[in-house]
């Protein structure tokens, strides 16, 4: 960045600092005392100590400050969204899964608008996802199957089994299986989720083939050739 263009009489100002600061150089340091400020200010800059005094004392000098003063950040669109509309988006965003739809930015955007519960860009409704929840991450449903009843139940169920047999004299050696699996046509999507299992996208039916790996294990590692 090009400095200020300076007149002849600051330019007879820098060489005059120039060279005493030269001078303390040549001395191998201060020429007086560092604590003889106004001294050393007369001496440098070639005037004398009582101007030094008179222009320290005028009113008209402020005083240097070391404070930064920065510019307030402005709050974004949705910091003082009432309650009220954040409950509507998200009801917004729960019907589209309950469509069977993919919820994506440009989705949402265009449904707010519609229904006349915001009117934002994309960057906005963005923010205001993450401030009430909402993460973007990969569809699973198995979220929502985990929360239906008659699993609940049969987990309890499972649960109450496990401790029977583990405190029994007679226990059983117990094998867990677990399994994961890849779609035939890639992997699945990601869309906006929150916590709810009504934020879960549910299939919406025959997904094409599907690769599983399953393996079983117990505490004393994997079962041989199980995989």
């Amino acid at each position: 960045m090009p400095g200020k263009r300076l007149n002849s009489q600051a330019r007879e100002i820098v060489a005059k600092l120039l060279n005493y600061f030269m001078a303390e150089k040549e001395n191998l340091g201060p020429l007086i005392s560092v604590n003889a400020v106004q001294q050393r200010v007369a001496d440098a800059l070639g005037i004398s100590l009582r101007t030094v005094c008179s222009i320290k004392t005028s009113p008209k000098i402020p005083e240097a400050s070391t404070n930064i003063k920065y510019k307030p950040r402005l709050k974004s669109k949705t910091d003082d969204l009432p309650e009220g509309h954040k409950v509507e988006v998200r009801n917004v965003i729960y019907n589209i899964y309950a469509e069977k739809k993919h919820v994506t930015l440009r989705i949402l955007k265009e449904e707010l608008k519609v229904k006349c519960v915001l009117d934002a860009n994309i960057n906005t409704i963005s923010k205001l996802l993450s401030n009430i929840g909402f993460k973007y991450k990969q569809d699973d449903n198995r979220r929502a199957l985990m929360e239906k009843t008659n699993i609940a139940l049969l987990r309890c169920e499972f649960l109450r089994k496990y401790m029977v047999n583990r405190n029994s004299n007679t226990s059983r050696q117990l094998v867990f299986l677990d399994e994961t699996w890849i779609f035939a046509k890639g992997n699945q999507t990601k869309s906006w989720q929150d916590e709810s299992k009504k934020s879960v996208r549910k299939p919406e039916g025959y997904e094409g083939k599907r690769f599983i790996v399953l393996h079983a294990g117990s505490n004393k590692g994997f079962v041989d050739n199980a995989g």
